[in-house]
C-alpha cells in the first residue's frame, strides 16, 4: 500500500469523529515537528485526536513518515479550506479523497 492509500485509509476511519479544531491541530502538529522527526512526536501528540493515524506512524519506518505526514498535512489543509463555518458539517470525504489522489499526480 502506498502513502496516499494509507493516509486515505486512516483518515477515512477517523474522519467522521474529527472536528474542525482537530484538523487545525493536525496541521499545527505536523508543521511544528522537527524535520528529522521519525514521526514519533507527532504520533504521540495525535493519539488522543486520531488514534488510527498515530498507530500508523508508530508502525512505519522512519523514512516512510515524511511522505505520509506531507500528504496528511495537505489533506487537513484542504479540509480547513472547505470547512469555513465551524458550526456546519465537515466537507464530504469524497472531495478530500479526490484532492489527496491528485497530490500523487
Amino acid at each position: 500500500m502506498n502513502d496516499v492509500d494509507e493516509v486515505l485509509e486512516d483518515l477515512s476511519a477517523e474522519y467522521s469523529d474529527l472536528a474542525r479544531t482537530d484538523f487545525e491541530e493536525i496541521v499545527a502538529l505536523i508543521s511544528a515537528a522537527p524535520g528529522s522527526d521519525s514521526g514519533m512526536s507527532v504520533a504521540t501528540a495525535l493519539e488522543p485526536i486520531a488514534p488510527a493515524i498515530a498507530s500508523r506512524l508508530r508502525e512505519a519506518d522512519a523514512g516512510d513518515t515524511t511522505e505520509f505526514l506531507r500528504i496528511l498535512k495537505g489533506a487537513a489543509n484542504y479540509v480547513l479550506t472547505r470547512w469555513d463555518d465551524p458550526s456546519s458539517d465537515a466537507p464530504e470525504f469524497d472531495g478530500v479523497e479526490q484532492f489527496v489522489r491528485n497530490l500523487e499526480q
